[in-house]
């Protein structure tokens, strides 16, 4: 009888321990790599219309430390392609994390019309000049660790309506100049914001 009660016990205390492991998990919002290490899970935006998110269908290089890759921007095919379309940035690309986002276009002065969402993954942490401006149509942006936005990165994005930046520390001018439908910013308390970064649009940062 003592061996069945012990034995119920430890099949208690295995139960117990399995659901706890789980609670914390889905509270800490971890997983685990192939080595066992902890890592973030990546913010996923509403994927609309065709996803380029493979290496080549970016243009790239290594930046001058050598340490990581530079998005300059979509290959022309896909920067104009013709239907709505969604940039989900790798994660890495041969084998170096992706860092930088120079330019999603082949030149700062393009229009893309047809650009809806845009995913970074946490190891990028800067955002390029004009990097995302004139996408009038882009509405859904997740940047899960960006800590400088340059500037005028976001101009002219009209239909971007919220931002949340949990991580910048740094936002340049005109930022989100032009972002007519842009009504809240939610920032870290210590950003610092450049001149006329939120201009001609409706936007209250909270912090």
């Amino acid at each position: 009888m003592f061996s069945k009660i012990k034995s119920w016990s430890l099949k208690k205390k295995i139960i117990v321990g399995a659901i706890a492991f789980v609670v914390i998990c889905a509270i800490v919002g971890m997983s685990s790599d192939d080595d066992g290490n902890a890592k973030k899970e990546t913010a996923k935006v509403p994927r609309v219309g065709k996803i380029f998110d493979k290496a080549s269908d970016f243009t790239y290089r290594l930046n001058s430390a050598k340490t990581g890759v530079v998005i300059d921007g979509l290959k022309k095919e896909n920067e104009f392609y013709e239907n709505t379309y969604t940039v989900v940035v790798p994660a890495e690309i041969e084998d170096f994390p992706v860092v930088e986002i120079h330019c999603i276009k082949s030149s700062p002065y393009n229009t893309l019309k047809n650009l809806v969402a845009v995913e970074l993954p946490p190891s990028v942490t800067l955002i390029g000049a004009s990097a995302f401006s004139y996408c009038p149509n882009l509405r859904t942006v997740v940047l899960p660790n960006v800590i400088e936005i340059e500037n005028s990165a976001f101009s002219e994005c009209k239909s971007l309506q919220s931002i949340t930046l949990p991580a910048t520390k740094k936002i340049g001018g005109r930022a989100f100049e032009e972002c007519t439908s842009l009504a809240l910013a939610f920032l870290p308390v210590a950003t610092e914001i450049g001149r006329g970064t939120f201009q001609n649009c409706s936007a209250r940062s909270k912090r």
